[in-house]
């Protein structure tokens, strides 16, 4: 019941070629033709940065929705043909992120992405090209092929659930 419940709550979303920052200050670009993601400053129309949209083998992934996630002053965007999502911290004062394993960050092991737009990635089960968030942007439920719904936790940047069509949780 709970799992029809959201599944109809679920807008049906376009990928959107641009999403400002609620700040103001940023606009986050998709280019799906390139495979790119562009962040522009929003004040000058300076290009800050052009990320390639791939994972870590190089699969390339057109974009299929991006979020402006105000309170985590980050944008969500979710991949339409690999099994990521990927947050993008604007704040300023956003620890750097490290894409692999690192033993000991504080040792300066492992080659850090700084700056506005690091690519924190988060893993999947499958794309999930839709998704609504919780008010506190702290996770998001989004919808699989199979109709399945998968909730995400930010924080800890994976699946804490699966409610299937026909659940009576």
């Amino acid at each position: 019941m709970a799992a029809a419940v959201l599944a109809a709550a679920f807008h049906s979303f376009a990928a959107e070629p641009a999403v400002r920052s609620s700040d103001g200050r940023w606009l986050l670009q998709a280019d799906n033709e390139t495979r790119t993601l562009v962040a522009v400053d929003a004040a000058s129309g300076a290009i800050v940065r052009r990320i390639a949209v791939a994972d870590r083998r190089g699969a390339t992934s057109r974009v299929a929705r991006i979020v402006d996630a105000p309170p985590r002053k980050s944008f969500v965007v979710f991949l339409a043909d690999i099994a990521e999502a990927w947050e993008l911290s604007y704040d300023p004062h956003a620890e750097p992120v490290y894409d692999g394993l690192v033993h000991d960050y504080r040792m300066g092991e492992g080659i850090a992405d700084r700056g506005p737009f690091a690519v924190r990635r988060i893993f999947l089960d499958e794309p999930l090209t839709d998704a609504d968030f919780s008010s506190d942007f702290s996770q998001f439920t989004g919808k699989a092929a199979d109709g399945s719904l998968h909730v995400v936790n930010l924080h800890v940047r994976r699946r804490i659930q699966i409610l299937r069509p026909g659940n009576a949780r």
